[in-house]
């Protein structure tokens, strides 16, 4: 799959950043600081005299265009909007109008109610790609399955359709029933009804498994065999432990931590840290979890238009012990999750296996608007302990696996298997 733009439907997550249809879409702006202000905007009259002209249009087009059923102010408007942002060459700066707001596409509290998965839009065809249905969220029980195209909500085309407009309509209360149209990787279409619930965004899974804060099991509903099997050959894996970080939001920080303190104190030879289709999250619980795998060190550089820097520096306490660590990422690894990955690789404190990441590196706030909407602004930048730019660049692994069309059909997890070989050789 190509670097897509990631979002989540129901937070701006459920079809979720991140940023989720049914939740909202959160990559994209689901990583700013939680202190950043949000004040509406309160710009002059004189200030938007240029943009007179696109009133004047407007209103010729209402007057004069041939066919008058086309000349619709609302979309007219959210075009016009489209255009002004897309001019600025940054993905990440978005409008979302009031009905999207309402809904709560900016929320990233980790709570959701909608359908259940992370999706992005694909910059050159512009359609909006399911990248995961979440585990166990009514997405993936009605069959949504990864790389499945959204090709229309309620029989309606999604066609040109943003991220944000796919948001506002998929998402909604939980019990209520939305009906979607999935093109599958191998080419069919398949209608979907699926009955909404609540989502939580984040749940860690590990291997061995750990109570979490809320009494669940980090391995319950993991995916993968515990203890871990390897997944080319099938040879048990009893002295690497297994980490799946889904999104830096909610409980995770705290979920880590007890899952970390457990594997050090169990005798494994290495452990595995995996933020493969991670969308980020928040700025506290990425460097918080970042930090307890660091004893020193910069985990990130913050710098404004204004050249204002703020450095996230790591504090003595690796909660691992100072277990080997290999992070596993992909094409859809963003923000949060290619801070942590940069930190870890930059610091010589893990090493990277897997694709290049999203290349998703801007700080995001919300600047509510008179109109009700509001706009997801770029602020700040985010470059890696060397000084390296992540915004459209991305992270480099150290050791770059791809599966294979073969490897996915046969569920064969190349990644994951470099990484047992390359623990057990060190």
């Amino acid at each position: 799959m190509s670097s897509l733009k990631f979002m989540l439907l129901g937070m701006v997550a459920g079809l979720v950043a991140l940023a989720v249809i049914g939740g909202s879409f959160l990559a994209g702006r689901e990583f700013a600081s939680e202190d950043s202000a949000a004040t509406p905007t309160d710009a002059t009259a004189d200030d938007n005299d240029g943009f007179d002209v696109l009133e004047d249009i407007f209103e010729v087009l209402e007057d004069d265009f041939v066919r008058p059923e086309s000349v619709d102010g609302e979309l007219l408007k959210q075009a016009a909007i489209n255009g002004m942002l897309e001019a600025l060459g940054d993905p990440n700066t978005v409008y979302l109008n009031a009905d999207a707001l309402a809904r709560g596409a900016g929320d990233s509290s980790g709570l959701y109610e909608g359908i259940g998965a992370s999706v992005a839009q694909d910059p050159n065809s512009g359609e909006i790609v399911i990248v995961r249905p979440f585990t166990g969220s009514p997405a993936e029980t009605a069959g949504v399955r990864e790389g499945d195209v959204l090709v229309a909500v309620n029989g309606e085309s999604v066609a040109g359709w943003s991220v944000e407009q796919a948001t506002s309509v998929v998402r909604g209360p939980r019990d209520t029933a939305v009906a979607i149209t999935v093109r599958h990787l191998d080419g069919t279409e398949e209608e979907l009804t699926i009955t909404r619930g609540e989502i939580e965004l984040l749940r860690v899974f590990s291997c061995p498994g750990t109570q979490l804060e809320d009494g669940a099991d980090s391995s319950e509903d993991l995916g993968l065999d515990c203890p871990l099997a390897e997944p080319v050959g099938g040879g048990s894996v009893d002295d690497i432990a297994y980490l799946r970080i889904e999104q830096f939001v909610g409980t995770a920080a705290s979920d880590v931590a007890r899952i970390l303190e457990e594997v050090a104190a169990s005798g494994y030879q290495g452990l595995i840290v995996d933020v493969r289709s991670n969308p980020g999250g928040l700025v506290s619980a990425t460097v918080e979890i970042t930090d307890m795998l660091l004893n020193d060190g910069q985990i990130f550089r913050e710098v404004t238009r204004e050249d204002e820097e703020q450095i996230f520096n790591a504090s003595e306490g690796d909660l691992s012990g100072g277990l080997p660590v290999v992070v596993l990422v992909n094409g859809n690894s963003a923000s949060g999750a290619e801070v942590f990955a940069a930190a870890l690789q930059q610091n010589d404190r893990g090493y990277v296996i897997g694709e290049t990441t999203f290349g998703k590196g801007t700080v995001n706030i919300l600047r509510p608007l008179p109109d009700g909407g509001g706009l997801y602004v770029s602020v700040a930048e985010w470059f890696t302990p060397d000084g390296s730019r992540i915004d459209t660049v991305g992270i480099q692994p150290d050791m770059v696996v791809t599966p294979t069309d073969d490897d996915i059909d046969n569920l064969r997890d190349v990644q994951l298997q470099a990484a047992i070989d390359y623990l057990r050789g060190l």
